[in-house]
This record gives C-alpha cells, structure tokens and sequence, in this order.
C-alpha cells in the first residue's frame, strides 16, 4: 500500500516538475513562434523543392505526382526535401507541445493525454523520417503512415477536447475541423482505391495529398498568429498567466 503510495506521489511531482520546466521554455521560447518557423521550414523547402523539380521535369504535377516524389526528384530537389521536412517535423512538435500544454481541458480529462501523445509523436516521427528516406524505400511507405494516422489521431482528439469546453473557440474548432476533414478525405480514398482502383479514374489521389498540405499549414499559422496577437494583447492589458490560458482556451481576450 505504501508502495503504492510512493509510487503515486513520485509520478504527481514528475508532472509538476515537466509542467514548470515547459513553462520556462515556452515563456523563453513562445510556441507560437515554434508554429510559425515550422510551416516556413516546411512550405518553404517543399515550395522550392517544387519548383525545382518543375526546372528540370515540366511533367512534374500535383494531380499526377504525390509530395514524396520531391524526395527523389532532379536539380537538387531531392536534398531540399531530405532537409526542410526533418526539420519541419522536429519543429512543430514543439509547436503542437504548447498546444497540449496549453489547454486545460486536456489536463482535466487525463484519458485524453495517451492518445493525443501517440497521434504527436507517430505525426512528428513521421514526418521526421519520411524526409530522411526516399519514396523508393519501404521505410518511407512506414513514416508516411505514421504522419498520417498520426494527424488523424491528434486532431481527432484536440477536436474531442475541445467539444468538452464549456465555452468553445470557434477559430480553432474550424481550424482543426478543417485539418481532420482533409487528412480523412485522404486517407478514405487510399484505402478504397486498394479496394476499388477504378475510383482512381475520377479523383486525383496524389491531388488529394496536395490538398492535407495547402489546409494544413495554413491552419497552423492562423492558429500561430493568432496566438501571437493574443500574447501582445495581453502584454498591453498586463494580464496574468490565468487570465492568458483563459484567453488562449476560450479563444477572445477578456475586456
């Protein structure tokens, strides 16, 4: 029983310990900011990767080519994917850490915490090494179902936390609504495909890739901006750290 007990009270003050350490580093280092760099990182290399790509092969298109076929492509395409995408991937964890830092609701429905930490860290692996081995590689095929099933997870989950909110933030329930939708919509089509592969005649599923990374990092920095916005606001208004999560879980800042 003592034991127990111990064990109980050693685990409650390794939470309290990691909950002040992320409120010093994010008070240093906002996550906003993590949101921010981490889409400029990953829609910048992949943009120019793109374009590269584009340079040396015109046939090169979103409806014909998926977003993994940068990391193979000519004109040094292929090293600008292999790097913004592990870095992206490593960036935004942090971005998505504050999030979950952030929100009361999760730390008041702890059932919630297990899945959302496994959708963050498949989503960020992932992404991590899907920019590190190419698309001719099994191991690619493996993160790129980690990064999906990973979004699909996490987000599934945030818009669950977010239901359970007494008062709810309807720009990041869009946000997030957006994302999931997507991310499915993707996922949907590449399981009946397999089933059904003259599907593939109507709708572009390498399109619908495109498509979870035009909403997707968009959303994030909405979200990130808007977390900046707020951080000033409340700067100006001299507003405590409670009433700065109020904000930031409610979605406006109080008068």
């Amino acid at each position: 029983m003592m034991d127990q007990y111990f064990e109980v009270s050693y685990r409650i003050d390794l939470e309290k310990d990691f909950h002040k350490y992320l409120i010093k580093f994010y008070r240093k280092c906002p996550g906003y900011l993590f949101g921010i760099f981490g889409v400029f990182s990953g829609g910048g290399s992949i943009l120019i990767a793109f374009l590269l790509y584009l340079s040396a092969d015109s046939s090169y298109s979103i409806s014909t080519h998926y977003i993994s076929d940068l990391g193979i492509g000519p004109n040094g395409a292929n090293l600008c994917f292999a790097i913004g995408l592990p870095l992206y991937g490593s960036i935004i964890f942090f971005y998505h850490l504050y999030e979950i830092h952030k929100s009361s609701n999760l730390k008041n429905n702890k059932i919630l915490l297990i899945p959302i930490w496994f959708g963050l860290i498949s989503y960020s692996m992932g992404g991590i090494l899907a920019g590190l081995f190419p698309v001719n590689l099994l191991m690619h095929s493996v993160a790129a179902f980690l990064y999906f099933m990973g979004s699909i997870v996490y987000y599934s989950i945030l818009i669950i936390s977010t239901l359970l909110k007494n008062k709810k933030s309807l720009l990041f329930s869009i946000l997030c609504g957006t994302i999931l939708i997507v991310y499915c919509l993707f996922a949907s089509i590449s399981i009946v495909s397999q089933l059904v592969p003259e599907i593939l005649n109507f709708i572009s599923i390498t399109f619908c890739e495109w498509l979870t990374l035009f909403f997707h990092f968009p959303a994030i920095l909405i979200r990130s901006l808007y977390l900046l916005i707020v951080r000033k606001l409340a700067e100006r208004k001299k507003l405590s750290d409670v009433d700065l999560l109020v904000i930031l879980n409610r979605g406006y800042v109080p008068t």
